[in-house]
């Protein structure tokens, strides 16, 4: 079985998927995977460690639209990788897969 979970931020996406992880399914879990690509970024300058929102803004931060842009060619480029595992016979360790989607993945044009 094949799954993405899809939904507004915070709506139990990633929840839902640790409990099918816990039942077998290999998970693939996009927020984190962006998170790490990330990773340099969320350090200021001071060394303090800040999420992916602080470091985004608000849309009408100088930086946000490069910034937003940035977040979602990570989200482009992670979810081909993902969905052209589906493409290769035999990838998976399980026939249970779940992709953990972002809450706008609905705004990258690959689902």
């Amino acid at each position: 079985m094949y799954l993405s979970l899809i939904g507004m931020p915070g709506t139990g996406k990633t929840y839902w998927a640790r409990k099918l992880a816990d039942i077998g399914f290999q998970v693939f879990f996009c927020d984190m995977e962006i998170e790490e690509k990330l990773s340099k970024n969320l350090i200021t300058s001071d060394g303090v460690r800040i999420t992916v929102g602080e470091w985004m803004g608000l849309p009408d931060s100088v930086d946000y639209q490069s910034r937003e842009n940035m977040y979602l060619n990570y989200e482009i480029e992670i979810m081909q990788k993902i969905l052209g595992e589906f493409e290769i016979q035999g990838r998976f360790s399980t026939d249970n897969v779940v992709i953990d989607t972002t809450g706008s993945v609905i705004y990258s044009g690959i689902l």
